[in-house]
């Protein structure tokens, strides 16, 4: 997925998302120093990368039971 980016302008605090090459062709028409830019983490890696957290944190507690139990 593309890098998504926010632009703010710094005075009248209006907002913009624009993809890389839009961004490179704003400020080449603008000023950076009057604009607030950001990037936006793509949703479907953060629900990747959150779905991973989650499984691996569900195999550390059942191993972790697992080897409790044995222990026991």
């Amino acid at each position: 997925m593309k890098t998504q980016f926010k632009v703010i302008n710094r005075e009248s605090r209006q907002q913009q998302i624009m993809n890389a090459s839009e961004v490179a062709r704003f400020f080449k028409l603008n000023t950076i120093r009057d604009y607030a830019v950001s990037t936006i983490k793509p949703t479907q890696e953060k629900f990747l990368e959150t779905l991973l957290i989650s499984c691996m944190s569900l195999l550390i507690i059942v191993l972790t039971t697992k080897l409790f139990v044995q222990w026991i």
